[in-house]
């Protein structure tokens, strides 16, 4: 056993109130490729357990802040900066809500092309030599369980349990990215220990028991940088500078609670048609999932779904379980969980074009087939293909998912954020406050 997690606040000067900062994206260096989007869908697969993959998961007092993400691969992932040790090495790791593990590139990998986190650099690390292995469709990560005082957003973790990997294939390597810190419940954390957002919470560290996200959209735009404004991040509150209206919140259903964000697709809208996930009227169940950027549904839903769009076609080869369209329509999907529908722009939708016949050009579409096999696995998987569109929000406590209207749709990149906040600005619940510095990451796939 590590030792017991403790929690203790490093915020100084701060008052309880929500402070933001501005977020970069690099764009990707690769473009977008069949293979890029077959190798995120791959990898969902095995992340949730679907059948036919062959690798296997392996098993008032508080404070609000909002820090830095970054959009990596065109909206493929969002990352973070944290730090690590005493004293403390700042690392990027990829905020993902589908899993509950913090990992980090180690001194000892050597096939690792990223920075890498020196342990022996630390006076609080500590390691238990327990063996430990992730395996993606993608790639695998290797390392040794251990511990170390863990910071994001100026909230500590006296000693986080982690997993500190020595092997990574080339699949999951990703310039200037470290590792990844997994933001679900306990009970699908491989090291079986509490994830670091939810100590926090438990230990009375955040003003509400909640995390908000607001995610920028560069997929298909043309003129993107390689740095780029990527989004907020926002612990123990909401930034209701981004969202409008009230939250909806969606509880998750008893019996599902301590995994995966998990709630019911109750509809799904195309074309100005409405569709059931379900022919036989069971529950269906999504998981919210910021660590990809699809959304995919069982192979027969997905089938009914594009059957309804003139022209479209399953993809062969490299886009195997995907479906093709005709890039004029407008497919505009919607979502709804319960009480509001959503509806996600159709530059999310449209990943990229695959043929170039004018008129009759093809694209491939963001929903894609994943079987997951049930065993309590979700049937859906929910991205950034959708959440792009909303201001999504986390909740421990009652567990739930609640999602709000972005205050400018009509601004995917965040221009008008950037405008009001600037590079090396931040926002306290709502109105610009300056930083003494701006968080400013550097990521590129």
């Amino acid at each position: 056993m590590l030792p017991s997690i403790s929690c203790s606040l490093a915020l100084a000067g701060a008052a309880y109130a929500a402070l933001t900062v501005p977020l970069e994206r690099r764009a990707t260096s690769r473009p977008a490729s069949a293979e890029r989007f077959q190798a995120m869908a791959s990898s969902l697969r095995v992340k949730y357990g679907a059948k036919g993959s062959k690798a296997k998961r392996q098993s008032e007092g508080g404070i609000s802040n909002t820090i830095a993400l970054s959009d990596l691969s065109l909206d493929s992932s969002y990352s973070a900066q944290l730090e690590i040790g005493t004293p403390p090495q700042t690392f990027s790791v990829i905020m993902d809500t589908g899993s509950s593990d913090l990992w980090l590139a180690g001194p000892d990998c050597t096939s690792c092309e990223m920075e890498t986190y020196d342990t022996t650099a630390s006076s609080t690390f500590v390691t238990s030599d327990a063996p430990v292995r992730i395996s993606y469709g993608s790639g695998q990560a290797r390392g040794t369980i251990a511990a170390d005082k863990v910071t994001m957003g100026g909230f500590s973790i006296a000693q986080q349990t982690m997993a500190v990997v020595h092997s990574l294939t080339e699949g999951l390597k990703v310039n200037n990215v470290s590792g990844l810190m997994g933001l679900g419940f306990t009970s699908i954390a491989t090291t079986k220990s509490t994830p670091f957002w939810l100590t926090l919470v438990q230990q009375g560290a955040w003003a509400q028991p909640v995390m908000g996200f607001y995610m920028t959209r560069w997929l298909n735009q043309p003129n993107a940088q390689a740095v780029e404004f990527g989004g907020l991040f926002t612990m123990g509150g909401t930034n209701t500078s981004i969202y409008t209206g009230d939250v909806d919140f969606i509880t998750l259903p008893a019996g599902t609670q301590g995994g995966f964000w998990n709630i019911p697709v109750v509809s799904v809208g195309l074309l100005g048609q409405e569709i059931k996930p379900s022919t036989d009227g069971s529950t269906v169940m999504g998981a919210i999932d910021t660590g990809t950027t699809l959304i995919g549904a069982p192979p027969a839903f997905v089938s009914r779904f594009y059957t309804l769009i003139e022209g479209a076609q399953p993809g062969t080869g490299s886009w195997d379980g995907f479906y093709l369209y005709p890039c004029a329509t407008q497919v505009n999907l919607t979502l709804n969980f319960g009480s509001r529908t959503w509806s996600v722009s159709n530059d999310d939708f449209a990943l990229m074009q695959v043929t170039d016949e004018g008129e009759s050009s093809l694209c491939a579409g963001g929903l894609f087939d994943i079987d997951t096999g049930g065993n309590g696995a979700p049937d859906w998987i929910v991205g950034a293909t959708f959440l792009k569109n909303v201001y999504s929000v986390f909740r421990s406590s009652p567990p739930s998912v609640g999602f709000a209207t972005l205050a400018n749709p009509g601004d995917p990149t965040g221009a008008e954020v950037r405008g009001t906040s600037g590079a090396a600005r931040a926002m306290r619940s709502g109105s610009a406050l300056a930083l003494a510095a701006a968080v400013l990451l550097a990521l590129c796939a």
